[in-house]
């Protein structure tokens, strides 16, 4: 992700090269480990949406072990989710659609605890707490 610096965002400059150019840096988002697994977990279909119809038997969505292993079978690296997390049209999209968004219940879908746990072990650094 782009740093934004103050005094060079939205500047008009000459370069070395003699052209005028103007600087354009994006905001930069700040996300929890949970709204990064929600996002990621809506982006490989993993989470368990309760808003949407599911035959007899399914009512709970995936066990903890079928989500994780669908987690690893997409091969995810920090890398790749970084650039998910940076697809303007797919973040867009998500925080536009709030009516269809998932939020992470881990107490009662194992798929939720699954994508939550995966995402604190790839970024290992980031805390499970929502008030950051």
């Amino acid at each position: 992700m782009a740093r934004k610096r103050m005094g060079a965002h939205g500047s008009i400059n000459e370069f070395n090269d003699g052209k005028m150019r103007m600087t354009i840096r994006p905001e930069p988002r700040i996300y929890t480990a949970l709204q990064i697994a929600e996002r990621i977990g809506s982006y490989i279909e993993v989470l368990h949406d309760p808003s949407t119809w599911h035959p007899e038997g399914e009512e709970m969505g995936m066990s903890y072990r079928d989500a994780m292993e669908k987690i690893r079978s997409e091969k995810m690296t920090q890398k790749y989710v970084i650039k998910i997390l940076n697809d303007i049209w797919y973040m867009a999209n998500y925080e536009e659609c709030s009516d269809s968004t998932i939020s992470i219940d881990c107490q009662q879908y194992e798929s939720h605890q699954a994508m939550l746990d995966w995402v604190l072990m790839t970024f290992p650094k980031l805390n499970r707490t929502e008030e950051e």
